[in-house]
């Protein structure tokens, strides 16, 4: 029933699966389109409790190896302020922001607190985040469920080209290949609550969803 991202995913108890899969894409799409002088790996973070957070680093191989761009896609842990997830991230992001590598930070969960910024987080469930090395500024796009998630690049080491990146369709097969939908209760109520005028625009998609089987 969404155009955008399926905020049941988070609500369902998918996202473990979901953020593997998300992953997998990203980083097949990135090693199949960076340029020679690249090397695309996926890397883990592990905590005591034995959870695992997989992210991906994009490495340049000449003149010296070296680490220019690290992907995240946000998992639960890494928005609860004070628990080992949201320390371990903090410290890793404030050196890649402080240091000679582009992030890009992917945010497809509406629960938990965002990340730390001087401005204002802009008024969408989701954001997709480009921080540029060396760069005073970063980019933010809106991402919601109500529209295909926008495209977004991921830059590499001057002077080569951005790598556009459009996250909807990986999503859209996630969804489908893995059958999501049976697993998904669309009568329960999301967690978090949206407002009241989004739970009624919800009402409306499921039953026009439910009208068309």
């Amino acid at each position: 029933p969404f155009r955008g991202m399926d905020p049941y995913i988070e609500a369902s108890g998918l996202w473990e699966d979901f953020h593997s899969h998300l992953i997998e894409k990203i980083g097949e799409k990135l090693a199949d389109v960076a340029p020679e002088h690249y090397l695309v790996r996926t890397g883990e973070r592990s905590y005591v409790v034995l959870d695992r957070e997989a992210f991906i680093e994009i490495y340049q191989v000449s003149p010296g190896q070296r680490l220019v761009t690290s992907i995240e896609v946000l998992s639960p842990s890494n928005k609860r302020p004070g628990t080992e997830g949201w320390e371990l991230y903090q410290r890793k992001r404030q050196s890649l922001l402080l240091g000679n590598v582009n992030l890009v930070e992917i945010d497809l969960l509406r629960g938990g607190q965002r990340m730390p910024m001087l401005d204002p987080w802009p008024d969408s469930p989701y954001t997709l985040l480009v921080a540029r090395a060396r760069a005073q500024l970063c980019q933010v796009w809106r991402a919601h469920y109500r529209c295909p998630l926008p495209l977004f690049p991921v830059p590499l080491a001057k002077p080569d080209s951005d790598i556009p990146i459009d996250l909807q369709p990986m999503i859209d097969q996630i969804y489908e290949r893995f059958r999501y939908l049976r697993s998904i209760d669309y009568s329960k109520p999301l967690t978090p609550p949206l407002d009241a005028a989004e739970t009624g625009w919800l009402k409306q998609q499921l039953q026009a969803r439910r009208s068309h089987r």
